[in-house]
């Protein structure tokens, strides 16, 4: 019994570490050859069969997104450009794999599954569409194998990534899990996060913008985003209340600064691609106060006193004439009388205020949620002390 037991347990054992070499050698070869997120088909040994490495679902989605042309109409010039390109990336391939170290740093082995965790480090080289169309001139894989090898030898610095790959037990052996369609489905899915992210951004919806961004970059960590995430953090630290912000810009020529409270509107004004958000501004600038809604598309006015036609009306109360002037830009109007606007405007911090502008042919109707107005205009009474106080 205890004879069988010691049998059993070498047997084990055996088996363990069979499943552990097989996966670490087949890492390895993947790591080398460009295959770590992704079936590049052109960039392993034309002798290689890749369905002894990766798993057969990834391999048929790689295939079928690799030959979608359904409704693309640059799908043959996309194919031309492709098969242009073979040349240089198989011989690129075949020169950086024996230049590339693949370090398994980790390797966690499971019934079914394995994960390992490793360390590429490969040459780098400036290879531009010069040098690629350079290679597709040589007339043989030989010599481009060879051309790349020269670049390489050139080359005085490296790169060093660390990445994860995870490994499925298949009934033919261990194989690549790439994940390729859950991958496919998460990036389908984070781009539109991205698109909302930046229309909330653009409507002064800074905290949605930054959810939705976030959410995005954890289901696309490779995209770059890190740009866009940084202007929405500062857009954040901007914001006063509600969806008040404050802008404080100083003149280095003059010694003046210009502080300023904005609020976006809740619609959209214009059609369609040519729809923007609007902005009411109140801006203290060298002691004066200024009020302006600022359109982002051009208003009808008066030729020559630049007066534009309007009315406001605040929540459910009668709508009023408002008297307004085209800005320089003509992009919105100017507010007569910003002291009163201030005042009525302090009178209802949790107030909708509602203006009707002119516009070519037509109005713009503009609604903004004046939550936050009181912390709001606060600021602004601390840069302008002359503001009338309720």
């Amino acid at each position: 019994m205890k004879q069988n037991l010691v049998w059993t347990t070498v047997l084990l054992c055996s088996a363990c570490h069979g499943a552990e070499s097989e996966v670490r050698t087949k890492a390895e070869f993947l790591c080398k050859y460009g295959q770590l997120d992704s079936v590049v088909t052109e960039a392993v040994p034309s002798d290689t069969k890749l369905e002894e490495y990766v798993r057969t679902e990834d391999l048929e989605f790689a295939a079928k997104s690799e030959n979608a042309t359904e409704g693309n109409p640059f799908a043959a010039l996309g194919e031309a450009m492709k098969a242009g390109l073979v040349p240089a990336l198989a011989a690129s391939a075949e020169a950086l794999a024996p230049n590339t170290k693949c370090e398994i740093t980790s390797l966690q082995l499971k019934d079914k599954t394995a994960t390992v965790s490793l360390r590429r480090t490969r040459p780098t080289f400036d290879i531009n569409l010069a040098k690629l169309g350079s290679l597709n001139k040589l007339k043989t894989h030989e010599e481009r194998v060879a051309e790349v090898r020269k670049w390489i030898a050139e080359s005085k610095s490296t790169n060093t990534s660390t990445h994860k790959m995870d490994f499925a037990k298949t009934d033919a052996g261990w194989r690549a899990d790439l994940h390729l369609k859950a991958k496919a489905e998460g990036a389908e899915k984070a781009g539109k996060l991205h698109e909302e992210s930046v229309e909330r951004f653009q409507a002064g919806d800074y905290k949605a913008a930054h959810e939705k961004l976030k959410e995005a970059m954890a289901l696309a960590p490779d995209a770059d985003w890190a740009e866009d995430m940084a202007k929405v953090e500062q857009a954040l630290k901007q914001l006063v209340a509600g969806k008040w912000s404050k802008v404080v810009n100083e003149d280095p020529m003059e010694d003046t600064v210009m502080t300023a409270v904005s609020l976006p509107s809740e619609n959209a004004v214009g059609e369609g691609l040519l729809a923007k958000y609007a902005f009411l501004n109140v801006v203290c600038s060298d002691g004066e106060i200024t009020v302006a809604v600022f359109l982002n598309s051009l208003v009808d006015s008066d030729y020559r006193t630049h007066r534009v036609a309007g009315r406001y009306r605040f929540d459910k109360e009668p709508a009023e004439s408002a008297e307004m002037y085209a800005l320089q830009s003509r992009q919105g109007v100017l507010l007569v009388d910003p002291a009163r606007w201030l005042a009525e405007i302090s009178k209802r911090p949790k107030a909708s205020l509602v203006f009707e502008i002119a516009k070519f042919n037509e109005r713009a109707i503009v609604e903004f949620d004046l939550t936050g107005a009181k912390e709001a205009l606060g600021v602004i009474a601390k840069a302008c002390p002359a503001l009338p106080q309720e």
